[in-house]
């Protein structure tokens, strides 16, 4: 037994190297709905995307993050471009609109709801509260919001809340820390079958020995 526990922990552990999604390559055109990074599709529900940087929109680290905009409410879903399981660690967040204009308590989202779906069925929820303090400052319109149990994803929808005007018009995220699952090479599976084949042979050979 302890040989097909040392087997399985062999071919199964071992880290997953992280992807980080920090929309630098998304263009500032309005409107889009697709965006693309890193093996990941980011497709709009509600709304259209954008890397929108201006006086009404605070930009994320020196550099523009991802605005869902004109959504009703605004929403995104977030899969693997080939179709495999990921997970969700973290994100940065912020309300979409900068409170220098009136735009800002009428369509900023007040939150996001972000949902994510099983490969296997099922799914986990966790509402995301902002501070609705927007200062078209990196340092206070962005906060981090880390995640619990959302692993062995197919998908991930993101859903702006609590507008005042139009319910969750808009909201930004930016540098999204996921991992991909990792799936067994064919060598590992070969190595597997083979310890396998070799513990059966030595089992079946203890017990005609004790006969």
């Amino acid at each position: 037994m302890k040989a097909i526990t040392g087997l399985l922990v062999l071919l199964f552990t071992g880290s997953a190297s992280a992807t980080i999604i920090d929309f630098t390559g998304m263009s500032t055109a309005l409107g889009q709905t697709s965006y693309s990074e890193d093996g990941f599709d980011i497709t709009p529900n509600s709304g259209t995307l954008s890397a929108f940087d201006n006086d009404n929109v605070p930009d994320a680290f020196d550099a523009p993050a991802l605005l869902v905009n004109g959504g009703s409410p605004a929403s995104i879903t977030l899969s693997k471009t080939n179709g495999d399981d990921f997970s969700l660690q973290s994100f940065w967040g912020a309300e979409g609109r900068n409170n220098d204009t009136g735009f800002f308590s009428n369509f900023a989202s007040a939150g996001v709801t972000v949902e994510g779906f099983f490969s296997a069925g099922g799914s986990i929820v966790e509402q995301i509260d902002f501070d609705f303090m927007a200062l078209n400052d990196s340092a206070n319109d962005f906060e981090f919001f880390e995640l619990s149990g959302f692993n062995g994803l197919s998908s991930v929808v993101f859903t702006g809340f609590g507008a005042e005007i139009t319910t969750g018009y808009s909201f930004q995220i930016d540098t999204l820390t996921l991992d991909s699952t990792p799936i067994p090479e064919p060598a590992s599976l070969a190595f597997l079958s083979l310890g396998l084949l070799g513990f059966g042979l030595s089992a079946r050979k203890a017990r005609n020995a004790n006969q």
